[in-house]
């Protein structure tokens, strides 16, 4: 995906292509990924979250997509139906 090997890094990650390699879900995807301090893979095993809830990604139109990066976690955000989190 291109950012594998970052230190340091949240990568979000807007997925048309199954990996099995990389537990990806089968599906078009959303994932939030990162290693804390280490380095940076597409391993779904690092994501903090992922849905499947997308439009399809690869229909060939132009999507727009807001990222809105707060550092701190507020519990009521895993309360939207579209949270999904994985140890």
């Amino acid at each position: 995906m291109g950012y594998g090997g970052m230190h340091n890094a949240l990568a979000v990650e807007l997925d048309t292509w199954f990996d099995a390699d990389a537990r990806d879900p089968y599906q078009n995807h959303v994932a939030v990924l990162t290693a804390g301090t280490g380095q940076l893979s597409a391993a779904h095993a690092v994501a903090l979250g992922s849905t499947v809830r997308v439009p399809d990604l690869a229909d060939g139109e132009v999507h727009f997509v807001r990222v809105s990066y707060e550092p701190e976690f507020h519990p009521a955000a895993t309360l939207h139906p579209a949270f999904k989190a994985a140890p």
